[in-house]
């Protein structure tokens, strides 16, 4: 596993090289393949993100219907939540809040952190149905106390990450694979990312979106492990990660 961390980013340069377009490649996309551990200091310097372990970020449990606030490794605030139901489930990933509101209306409560999730509308917001914190119950955004959200809201800057996950994982145990290439999106496209991820093989977020770098990341996974290298997870290349028996 070490090594293969190691040889991740020549391998993805390798492979846009074998594979790419011959299109230059902007800065942040050198940035996103490599190993967060080899290029974190370099990363903060060049973009001028605030370091990592200053960083608020947050991460909601669906199962446990808990929203905690951390800055780095140092839990900040721990609230209940409700999370939606298995009709209309709240999406498991790494979003980023991409706007914020006050006042959005009586079923928003007195706060809107909206995140980018490609597939939908979905947020962290507050709720003039109370009784429903601590259950599965909305159409998917995350409900809040009033006065949780409104204590949470000018603690979370624009870009913030928002880790949505089930029992601490991004992808479930009934995970039902479909076929994946380039340019799709939706769930499917998470639990893949997230299992890559969790393999050594880091992207940027697992944001459901199958771009370049999905590609490329699961072509040097295919390459790796004596795959047809073609960019496309099917049962074949599910069962080698793992996902399916």
């Amino acid at each position: 596993m070490a090594f293969m961390k190691k040889s991740f980013a020549a391998g993805l340069l390798l492979l846009w090289a074998l594979f790419g377009s011959g299109a230059a490649m902007a800065a942040e996309d050198w940035y996103c393949p490599l190993p967060q551990n080899q290029v974190a200091e370099v990363a903060e310097d060049v973009k001028g993100h605030i370091p990592r372990a200053e960083r608020v970020w947050i991460e909601i449990d669906v199962a446990l219907h808990t929203l905690v606030l951390y800055q780095g490794d140092t839990e900040l605030k721990r609230y209940d939540v409700a999370v939606g139901k298995s009709s209309t489930p709240t999406p498991l990933g790494e979003w980023k809040v991409v706007n914020k509101g006050v006042d959005w209306g009586s079923g928003f409560g007195t706060r809107w952190l909206g995140l980018n999730v490609p597939w939908g509308i979905y947020g962290i917001h507050g709720t003039n149905r109370p009784g429903s914190i601590g259950s599965s119950a909305s159409h998917g955004c995350i409900r809040m106390h009033n006065s949780s959200v409104e204590e949470l809201y000018p603690l979370v800057p624009y870009g913030t990450m928002v880790r949505i996950v089930e029992n601490g994982r991004l992808f479930p145990d009934d995970f039902r694979p479909r076929e994946l290439s380039k340019g799709d999106s939706g769930q499917s496209v998470v639990y893949l990312q997230s299992r890559l991820k969790e393999l050594g093989i880091v992207l940027d977020n697992a944001d459901g979106r199958f771009g370049n770098m999905t590609e490329l990341a699961l072509r040097y996974y295919q390459a790796w492990h004596g795959l047809e290298a073609d960019g496309v997870a099917d049962e074949e290349v599910y069962r080698a990660l793992g996902m399916i028996e």
